[in-house]
């Protein structure tokens, strides 16, 4: 039996920005069915990575923080550069962005307290 090695959070983020930059750059087009199904199969694509990075093991604060960040961006399309800097606007009133919010709010106070990079 082989022993499969899977991949970091932190390698599992830099596919996803990859593949995230890579749907942004293909407008919707909903007007040409076959421009919007190559636009459906990069944001399938961008989900799939997502969906894996968050289900994989977090070992550092900042890998807590990337996940939360690509959590954001499943949840609604929030893009978050800076957790730290990230406040409620009016349209992220769900529960689920305020919790995110104030979780890497936690997390980002808790790895200053431990000087430790977040």
């Amino acid at each position: 039996m082989t022993k499969t090695t899977r991949k970091s959070v932190t390698a599992l983020n830099r596919e996803f920005e990859r593949a995230r930059a890579a749907f942004k750059a293909i407008p919707p087009n909903e007007d040409k069915p076959s421009e919007h199904k190559r636009w459906e199969r990069a944001l399938d694509r961008v989900d799939k990575i997502a969906h894996g990075l968050v289900a994989t093991r977090a070992k550092t604060i900042a890998e807590m923080l990337i996940k939360a960040r690509v959590i954001a961006w499943e949840v609604h399309g929030a893009e978050v550069s800076d957790l730290s800097k990230w406040r409620p606007r009016s349209l992220d009133r769900m529960f689920e962005t305020k919790a995110l919010i104030a979780l890497s709010h936690d997390l980002d106070r808790i790895a200053k307290r431990l000087n430790v990079a977040a």
